[in-house]
């Protein structure tokens, strides 16, 4: 019965050539590895989806409400004594800063939204930005003598819309949602793998 050469001791002094060193398997699984499935969405992220929309609507309403609201600037005007031309320049600006102000805060709000419901961590961060913005700017519209009081209400709706928004994205159990996909995933390796021909991580 002939011997595989590959399994003699004596292959080398029989000019059969050494047999091929074994190399260890990549230890985060084979090529082409998927990533990790990303979680279901938990009920605080829906939470704070819906009420990121939420927030959306209640700033375009607030676009109308404050459009209704020119006569009663225009005569707070009036009472201190602007003249005409004064009052009907401010009121355009007035009118201008209620609707682009408006429109841009509710395309932030459905930003914000649609990247969270995605999960991506980012949005957590902007959101808590935009959020401490709206704080300053509720206050200062709630502290004014002069603003609507309906305008004040709206300011308060806005400002728990987005508290309870931001409590909902950062507690705990909205965490995993948007947890970064581990590096090394992207190459198709697994968890830490560098592609083919590239030295390890933390070696190059």
């Amino acid at each position: 019965m002939s011997q595989d050469p590959w399994q003699n001791p004596n292959n080398q002094q029989q000019g059969y050539p050494a047999a091929p060193p074994a190399y260890p398997a990549y230890p985060g699984g084979a090529y082409g590895a998927p990533p990790p499935a990303k979680p279901p969405m938990p009920n605080t992220v829906k939470w704070a989806v819906n009420l990121m929309y939420a927030g959306a609507v209640v700033g375009l309403i607030n676009i109308v409400i404050g459009i209704s609201q020119l006569n009663t600037v225009k005569k707070h005007l009036e009472d201190l004594g602007y003249s005409q031309t004064t009052i009907d320049s401010d009121k355009n600006v007035f009118t201008a800063s209620i609707v682009i102000g408006g429109l841009i805060g509710a395309g932030l709000w459905l930003w914000m939204a649609l990247a969270c419901r995605a999960g991506h961590n980012y949005a957590r961060i902007v959101s808590s930005v935009f959020f401490g913005l709206g704080v300053i700017g509720s206050l200062s519209n709630l502290a004014s003598g002069w603003v609507p009081a309906i305008d004040k209400v709206f300011s308060v709706v806005v400002l728990l819309i987005g508290l309870l928004s931001i409590i909902f994205v950062w507690n705990g159990q909205s965490g995993p949602y948007f947890r970064r996909t581990p590096p090394g995933y992207e190459y198709g390796y697994g968890a830490q793998q560098p592609p083919y021909g590239q030295p390890p991580y933390g070696q190059g």
